[in-house]
């Protein structure tokens, strides 16, 4: 366990959403900083430095979507005689990229476990120890990010 701590305290990731194309008061966007921020401490807490420059890190993380978030129905709440809105469980997409290999993968929440930020940067730790462990001196294949995703086949949703 203390190698991988060591291996993984010297890996970066930076984490970041697309730019918005439309009015940036919009509640999407709102979503996507909250998810942003989420997502850098849930992994700051896992024990990967996360850096603002994405250049300068090993991964990109993108959250490329969040879905569930303020979405559902006001519904009435007739014991307390108020509006009240329907609790939503999120769901995040996000995409990986390590120099010129992306991959993209879905995280949810479930009731009462972790958050959907928590889960990702789970599943982001161990893609990482798997890699360091992995890598020598050329660069991982699309087919291995898959596997270390978590996927036991390649697919062809893989971007590029």
């Amino acid at each position: 366990m203390y190698v991988e701590n060591a291996m993984v305290d010297s890996f970066t990731v930076s984490v970041s959403m697309p730019e918005p194309a439309d009015d940036t008061r919009s509640r999407a966007v709102w979503r996507g900083v909250a998810a942003v921020q989420a997502m850098s401490d849930a992994l700051a807490r896992s024990g990967i430095r996360v850096m603002k420059p994405p250049q300068a890190a090993d991964v990109q993380v993108e959250i490329v979507n969040v879905l569930g978030a303020d979405d559902g129905p006001i519904v009435r709440s007739a014991k307390l005689s108020q509006r009240v809105p329907e609790r939503r469980l999120r769901v995040l997409i996000i995409r990986l990229s390590v120099d010129d290999h992306h991959v993209e993968f879905v995280s949810a929440e479930r009731l009462g476990q972790l958050t959907a930020e928590d889960q990702a940067a789970r599943r982001i730790r161990g893609w990482v120890t798997e890699l360091m462990m992995r890598q020598d001196s050329r660069a991982p294949s699309r087919d291995e990010i898959q596997i270390l995703l978590g996927n036991d086949e390649p697919t062809e949703q893989t971007l590029t």
